[in-house]
């Protein structure tokens, strides 16, 4: 991800992303994919109650209805799996890197996981999941 697209979605911990995406990989339940979810998307979306999403228009700057959540499940398609395909692509070049074969076998798996799972953010059956399991992180009344 370029760091006009970083930018543009007020995305400012990609570290933090990429640290919690080789944490999760391994077992990447439908929490973990919340939690990634919300790191990315937290600037873009607030869940209002009652299966009502927002998200905001940056462009007429104010917050809009996601209707049936298309804008979100859209962004989980793009954006976040491209942050999974950005962080496979990092582990398949530091495996082209290693001289030792164990440790290019580490790294190449470990890039092929996370692969695995930029494709389930392909699934509208895992996204509707993940959706439902970050409505707390993005619920505006969480604090009330």
């Amino acid at each position: 991800m370029n760091d006009d697209v970083i930018q543009s979605y007020g995305i400012d911990n990609i570290d933090e992303i990429n640290r919690c995406i080789d944490r999760m990989y391994h077992t990447l339940t439908h929490y973990d994919a919340a939690m990634i979810v919300f790191m990315i998307l937290k600037r873009m979306y607030r869940y209002i109650g009652r299966g009502k999403w927002e998200y905001y228009d940056v462009m007429d700057r104010l917050w809009k209805i996601d209707d049936c959540k298309r804008k979100i499940r859209s962004d989980i398609r793009i954006i976040v799996s491209d942050c999974f395909i950005k962080r496979s692509l990092h582990w398949y070049n530091l495996s082209l890197q290693c001289t030792d074969l164990n440790d290019r076998n580490a790294k190449h798996y470990t890039s092929n996981k996370i692969l695995t799972f930029s494709t389930k953010m392909q699934n509208d059956k895992f996204i509707s999941l993940v959706i439902k399991e970050a409505q707390p992180f993005f619920d505006i009344h969480r604090d009330d």
